[in-house]
């Protein structure tokens, strides 16, 4: 596989089409989750308060921001999933017809991207996970518990140079299985949603045909994670000077704006509209890193399947 010329068409077909450019953003926007953000504990601030405030509204506001909180993540959660997965069968339908010379617009792209393709990819996805929580388990939870147990045992005895060693020893052994595991993961995800959406396959055999294609293009495959890593950890640089760039004037602007204000209602605002504008212009910046991914992934799995001649499941 010549990987020069993959790159070079790969950015030539995202470059060039617009519709590609939607569906990356729509890819960003719905691959990111914000339901981990936490808000500090307030509690002392409530001393001065203003006299219509009682102490007894407080829980009550709380536990209504909580649910309501908790609701619309949920809800959110589910929209973006949607939205996801019909980008992103779309996504790989339209670099298929770039390729061909055709143009698909957004709504064509969507209208395909509506399909059981979208379904399939998602319960595709959704055994990949169950495997991975299988493999973390039984890979690492399980022993990092016996290291742990053998370390304070080793220390209580007063061997704490070996101790130190072996969870030393035990970190890095973890760290390249963590390598090796996301490696393979990413190769069957993007390998298995490009099997599913352009051969027609189901969930599982889709992953089959992943694997099969990872066992006999070994070298190949680790040629093309590495690309792919590398354009991986440029997105995380980026990702980085936004939260630095957009984040930090945000919440100090924010932080500030309370402090001279002093109402719950407002701080939650606020951290509403930060983190809308955050995760806009987080989307915006990874949108092109996705879209570039999302091609670079479609044509090289067209290329490791030329020799070969599929025949989906009727």
């Amino acid at each position: 596989m010549q990987y020069q010329a993959l790159l070079s068409r790969s950015w030539h077909i995202f470059k060039t089409n617009r519709t590609l450019w939607w569906l990356a953003f729509l890819l960003a926007l719905s691959g990111r989750s914000f339901g981990n953000f936490n808000l500090p504990d307030l509690s002392g601030q409530f001393d001065n308060a203003s006299p219509w405030m009682e102490s007894s509204q407080i829980p009550d506001l709380s536990l209504a921001l909580i649910v309501g909180a908790v609701c619309i993540t949920f809800l959110l959660m589910i929209v973006l999933a949607v939205v996801r997965y019909v980008a992103r069968v779309g996504f790989i339908q339209t670099v298929v017809h770039a390729e061909q010379g055709e143009h698909l617009s957004f709504k064509a792209a969507l209208r395909l991207g509506w399909s059981k393709d979208a379904w399939r990819l998602f319960l595709a996805d959704f055994l990949l996970g169950l495997g991975v929580v299988g493999v973390a388990l039984l890979f690492f939870i399980l022993p990092l518990c016996g290291l742990l147990v053998f370390a304070d045992a080793s220390l209580s005895a007063g061997i704490d140079v070996v101790g130190v060693i072996f969870i030393v020893i035990f970190i890095l052994i973890g760290l390249l299985a963590l390598f090796i595991v996301s490696a393979i993961v990413t190769l069957l995800s993007n390998l298995a949603s490009r099997a599913i959406v352009l051969e027609k396959w189901g969930a599982l055999e889709g992953l089959q045909v992943a694997w099969d294609l990872v066992l006999t293009n070994v070298k190949t495959l680790l040629v093309l994670f590495l690309i792919a890593f590398g354009i991986g950890l440029l997105s995380g640089v980026a990702q980085l000077v936004v939260m630095f760039v957009v984040g930090l004037p945000l919440l100090f602007v924010g932080i500030a704006i309370w402090m001279a204000v002093e109402s719950i209602a407002l701080m939650v605002m606020l951290a509403l509209v930060g983190m809308l504008l955050l995760w806009l212009a987080s989307a915006i910046l990874q949108a092109p890193f996705e879209g570039f991914l999302e091609t670079y992934w479609t044509l090289a799995f067209q290329e490791l399947r030329k020799p070969a001649t599929a025949t989906p499941a009727a």
